[in-house]
């Protein structure tokens, strides 16, 4: 097995809870089950589980920072409740994409969050939280057409503006 694959594995246990569980259950099954190479499995059952959990814990902490500060208004509305369900979107493959997928992709799991609460909120505040979503993604396309020229030398062009299924409030 290749190093990458002890760190695609390592990967996995900081993103992944259910198989973090697994593996503090039974390492030996879920080694078994990545079919790591024999030194590789002697570094993940001598690994503590102390500090994996402390730095799957640092890590989420500091993505979902990094995610909900482009979206600090929706974020904050749609996950006040459960901030469970806006650290999901940790577990999934679209964490591991370029920054621009990612945060695009992040405001994909906050509408898919909002359409699971609009029977629980009043019409209006999901109105008015999807409005908030909206310009939050208008601003990052924007950011992200900024750097995309940047990055290939060229000038910015004209801003978008949110557009995504705004509705008056």
């Amino acid at each position: 097995m290749s190093p990458t694959a002890a760190w695609t594995l390592y990967e996995r246990l900081l993103f992944d809870e259910e198989l973090r569980d697994a593996f503090a259950a039974d390492r030996d099954s879920v080694l078994h089950q990545h079919g790591l190479a024999e030194v590789d499995r002697a570094r993940f059952c001598a690994m503590s589980l102390a500090g994996l959990q402390a730095d799957a814990e640092g890590r989420r902490r500091s993505l979902m920072a990094a995610l909900c500060r482009a979206y600090p208004l929706s974020a904050a509305a749609i996950g006040a409740d459960n901030p469970r369900a806006l650290s999901r979107f940790l577990s999934g493959p679209a964490l591991f994409l370029p920054l621009a997928e990612r945060s695009a992709r992040f405001g994909d799991h906050l509408s898919a969050l909002l359409d699971t609460l609009e029977d629980h909120i009043p019409e209006v505040a999901g109105r008015l939280i999807r409005a908030v979503l909206s310009v939050e993604r208008a601003l990052v396309d924007n950011a992200a057409a900024l750097r995309a020229a940047a990055g290939r030398g060229e000038a910015p062009g004209p801003p978008s503006p949110p557009s995504r299924g705004v509705t008056s409030v």
